[in-house]
């Protein structure tokens, strides 16, 4: 059986994943997805990050984000640093994340069968019409940035292993599994986890098949070291903490126990029916371990839940993974119907004809799952540098909020938060709409067409462009020397919608 494969495939591979990285990037590049404060959250981080790269090391931590992993929020930073906003930069780090995934999905589905990957983007594009939790989900509507970026890496880190492993570098495919976890984790823990199990099932898989003691060893020691190097990776205690909080997962269709148990049901049965159906079919067996993978990580979480020791939020976060790959499992199954699927003759999927269909149907996916937009960030990033250049490094920045009735209440709190400064308790006052304290805050900044914007309380010596500068007192109806506030019925009704 010969595993030949050129410099040249190889080269095409990482072009046309760039390229596609790069055209997803490009197709959405002034969308955002999420109303969770959750996104003003991350941009806290990522825009502590960029302050930091600029010189400003005297910056106070920033409370609950301050030992979060921040793989994922360096690169946003870097990319914000380039375009003049760090939300551009989490967008962009968020859908390059996703068209990789499904660039890499499709290519290990299409070497099972052409069709298998055409019907795998069909039922996806469908699913994410019907607002189904597939893979992009994670940053519509909710905004787990650091778990989709991990996520991206799990079929990359397999496919790379696949194709050491065929090869006979196996002891190079553990050792780049183990990197890729321990990167992981310092991005986000869950996909971690994830990629751990699929791969430790593969080694199952191998051991059954071939009865190779050698292959048990490597189970083995795989599973200690990785044990081990995670337990002392300096973000586990952060991310053990947030497991247990029961905050918000939007995962339409499956918020019920019932329908999870279904899914890790649906996912075991495909994954066993693929698995022995097409073994002799490397990607198919992949494809299948992934099933298993994820599906068990699923089933964990609710045993966890059951004892009291994870929460629902925990497990919701799961499903994300879990459905997506059961997608491309069942499509697997539904096109080797009648079909017997044979070892593909090269290890790297990408070549050819084939390269170029996945690439358009990863963008493909790509658009359909991260939709709709809830707001266009040129106008946000135009705000941000007018607000930049009328408070500069000035200490009123951190006595200073942001007002808009245009945006998400998650925007202005990721300005107030990330860009002002203000500690995240009276920074929460952006999402909600309640009032800061008299004398608290001296200056609201308004988008210049802003409906909340109050002609007569405009500050224009501290006004820049697109930032309106007004006075806090102004709007909150105290008169100089009175000090104590006055009805806002022109504001505050806007603001407690």
């Amino acid at each position: 059986m010969s595993f030949r494969v050129g410099v040249g495939a190889l080269l095409s591979a990482i072009t046309v994943a760039a390229f596609v990285a790069l055209a997803s990037v490009a197709m959405l590049w002034n969308e955002f997805h999420a109303i969770s404060s959750d996104a003003g959250l991350h941009y806290g981080l990522v825009r502590d990050l960029m302050f930091r790269a600029e010189g400003q090391t005297d910056l106070p931590a920033l409370p609950v984000m301050s030992t979060y992993p921040p793989f994922a929020h360096w690169m946003s930073a870097q990319i914000g640093r380039v375009a003049g906003s760090g939300l551009l930069g989490m967008s962009a780090v968020s859908t390059a994340s996703v068209a990789l995934f499904y660039l890499t999905m499709f290519a290990i589905t299409s070497r099972i069968a052409r069709r298998a990957a055409i019907l795998a983007l069909t039922i996806t594009v469908a699913y994410a019409v019907l607002r189904g939790p597939v893979f992009g989900r994670m940053v519509v509507n909710n905004y787990f940035l650091g778990q989709v970026v991990s996520s991206a890496l799990i079929p990359i880190a397999l496919m790379v292993a696949t194709f050491l492993n065929c090869r006979q570098r196996r002891l190079g495919a553990d050792v780049l599994v183990v990197v890729c976890v321990q990167i992981m984790v310092c991005t986000h823990l869950l996909p971690a986890l994830q990629l751990a199990a699929v791969y430790c099932c593969i080694l199952l898989f191998d051991f059954w098949s071939g009865r190779n003691w050698q292959t048990l060893w490597r189970l083995l020691a795989f599973s200690l070291i990785t044990v081990a190097l995670t337990l002392q990776n300096p973000f586990i205690g952060t991310m053990y903490d947030a497991s247990q909080s029961e905050a918000g997962a939007h995962i339409n269709l499956f918020g019920n126990r019932i329908a999870q148990i279904v899914l890790v049901a649906a996912g075991f049965f495909f994954s066993a029916k693929l698995l022995f159906a097409s073994r002799e079919n490397r990607y198919a067996v992949v494809l299948a371990c992934m099933g298993f993978g994820t599906s068990l990580v699923t089933i964990l979480h609710m045993a966890l839940h059951a004892a009291g020791m994870t929460s629902n939020y925990s497990i919701a976060k799961t499903v994300f993974m879990t459905v997506s790959v059961v997608i491309f499992v069942g499509a697997a199954l539904l096109a080797q119907r009648g079909k017997h699927s044979e070892e593909p003759e090269h290890v790297l999927p990408l070549k050819g004809g084939s390269l170029i269909l996945c690439g358009v149907m990863a963008l493909l996916a790509t658009r359909a799952d991260l939709y709709p937009s809830v707001v266009s960030l040129r106008p946000v990033a135009s705000f941000q540098e007018d607000l930049r250049a009328a408070l500069g490094n000035s200490l009123d920045q951190q006595n200073s909020t942001v007002l808009t009735g245009l945006w998400p209440k998650n925007i202005a709190f990721a300005i107030v938060y990330g860009d002002l400064r203000i500690p995240l308790g009276p920074a929460t006052h952006a999402l909600t709409g309640q009032d800061f304290p008299p004398g608290q805050i001296k200056t609201a900044f308004a988008p210049a067409s802003d409906p909340l914007i109050q002609s007569h309380c405009i500050d224009p010596a501290l006004s820049r462009g697109q930032a309106i500068a007004m006075r806090y007192d102004c709007l909150l109806g105290i008169t100089p020397g009175d000090g104590q506030p006055q009805a806002m019925e022109q504001v505050a009704a806007p603001l407690a919608n």
